[in-house]
This record gives structure tokens, C-alpha cells and sequence, in this order.
């Protein structure tokens, strides 16, 4: 879809200078097949590095709200390295490559989230909500392979999360509006590929979970899921109160939702 388009887009010319190393690399990247295992893992180490790099020099500019035309093609340019569609063959082609993207991943979070909190222009931040989501998506399955995946989809969640907040803090309906899609559809993806499940509710009620998972995770039997399972519920109740409960109406069946309205003093028993 729009991740392939986006990917793919011309870097203009006036970049060509300050992006000439990544430019190379990519003809370099493009050039050949990712059929010999030393030359895939080698190819996947050096992209990230490169991807890495080029996040920490640009992370500066993201706070700059000066209107030049070359801030706002830092995005782009982003885009244009990270989602390419070469980029999860090669990195899921690799033994390690759920370490490269895990590190690729960190620091583009940790660059957006600095750059939400220090008052990056909201043009920027509306532009960084589908950047991290679809590097996200693109690279879910060699993430996956990464024995901290909760801890990475958390972070992911956080950023989503506090791109809502800034969206409802600077009463900007549209930033709220892509944040809060942006969150439901990866969600419904997690749940699709039975990633993540919806938690049995609390009988204290407290911050609890919109109900039971409709399935179970290949990582985890529904009678004992993961704890990032929780949080994920517990920390989107805390910044969007009620998200979970209307979610859960909209992605269950009917006569599960009404099966768990009340809330329940122990896990649903699993099914054979």
C-alpha cells in the first residue's frame, strides 16, 4: 500500500549532498541479491549502522521550527531509507537481523520521542506517526524473532501514545486523529496475527483490560499471557481512558464483548 509509494519517492535534489554516503549505499543495496547468507548478514550490519547514523545527525533539526523548505524534507528523507522495501528482505534474511532492527528501532523512537517532547513543528510530528509505524509493520516478523519483542512493541505504544498526547495538548484535531488510526491499526494487526491478545479484566476493575483473548498467542497459552499483554491495555487506559473498552466492541464478536461486560474474578478457562 501507501508504505511502498512512500518508500520509494525521489529524494530531491538539494539533498543529494547532505545524503551523498547514504545515496551510495543504496545503489550499492539495490544492486545486489540477497542470496549469500556472510554477504546478507555483512550488507544488513552495515545498512544499519548507516540508518543509525543518519538518524543522530538529523535528530536536531526535528525541534528546528524555522519554515525552511530543507527541515521539511527531513521526513521524507527518513522515509525514503527506512521503508524501503528492500530493507525487511535484508534484515529478515539475517540471524541477526532482529538485533539490527531492534537497534534501528530504538534509536528512531528515541529521536521522535526527544523530538515531540523539545516542540518539533507539528507538520514534522503528524509526518513521524506513519514513519514509525510502518517500520514497525514492514519489520514485525524479524522483530518478532527478538526475545524483547514486548519491550519493543511497548516503546513503539509509548511514542503512539504521546504523539496523541501532543496532538490533544496543542488542540491539533488532525495529529490526534493520526495518532489515535495509526494505534488501532497496529493493534489490529497484532491481534490479527494473535501477537497480542486482550487480558482477562480485574475484579478490582482498576485499569483493567478490555477481556479475554480470542485466541492464543503462539508465544504464550491464554490462561497465562505475557505481561506486556496487560501493560499494553493498562498504559493506553492511562492516556486514552475508555480507548480500550470501545476498541474491544468494535474488534470482538458480539457475544464475546457481552460475555465479558462483567468483570470476572479469574481467567477464562483455554480451549483444547
Amino acid at each position: 500500500g501507501g508504505g511502498v509509494h512512500e518508500a520509494n519517492e525521489v529524494v530531491p535534489a538539494e539533498d543529494a549532498n547532505s545524503t551523498g554516503s547514504v545515496t551510495a549505499f543504496g545503489a550499492a543495496f539495490k544492486a545486489m541479491e540477497p542470496v549469500d547468507p556472510r554477504r546478507t548478514a555483512a550488507l544488513s550490519s552495515a545498512w544499519s549502522r548507516v540508518a543509525i547514523s543518519l538518524l543522530g545527525l538529523v535528530g536536531p533539526f526535528l525541534t528546528r521550527a524555522s519554515g525552511d523548505d530543507s527541515d521539511l524534507q527531513i521526513l521524507p528523507l527518513l522515509k525514503h531509507t527506512l521503508l524501503s522495501v528492500r530493507v525487511p528482505m535484508l534484515l529478515g534474511g539475517a540471524s541477526q537481523g532482529p538485533y539490527w532492527a531492534r537497534l534501528v528501532l530504538e534509536k528512531l523512537v528515541s529521536m521522535l520521542t526527544n523530538g515531540v517532547n523539545a516542540g518539533a513543528p507539528l507538520a514534522v510530528v503528524r509526518d513521524a506517526v506513519s514513519l514509525v509505524a510502518k517500520f514497525f509493520l514492514q519489520n514485525l516478523h524479524t522483530l518478532q524473532r527478538h526475545e524483547q519483542f514486548g519491550q519493543l512493541w511497548l516503546m513503539v505504544l509509548r511514542l503512539m501514545l504521546l504523539f496523541a498526547k501532543r496532538g490533544s495538548d496543542d488542540r491539533d484535531a488532525e495529529l490526534e486523529e493520526i495518532a489515535v488510526e495509526a494505534l488501532k491499526n497496529l493493534l489490529k494487526v497484532l491481534l490479527s496475527m494473535r501477537v497480542l491478545g486482550f487480558t482477562a479484566r480485574k475484579a478490582s476493575g482498576a485499569a483493567a483490560a478490555p477481556g479475554p483473548s480470542p485466541a492464543a498467542s503462539p508465544r504464550a497459552d491464554s490462561e497465562n499471557p505475557p505481561v506486556w499483554w496487560q501493560m499494553t491495555w493498562d498504559c493506553i487506559e492511562v492516556f486514552l481512558p475508555g480507548f480500550g473498552e470501545e476498541f474491544s466492541k468494535s474488534t470482538l464478536p458480539k457475544e464475546e464483548v457481552q460475555e465479558v461486560a462483567a468483570p470476572v474474578a479469574e481467567a477464562p478457562s483455554a480451549e483444547a
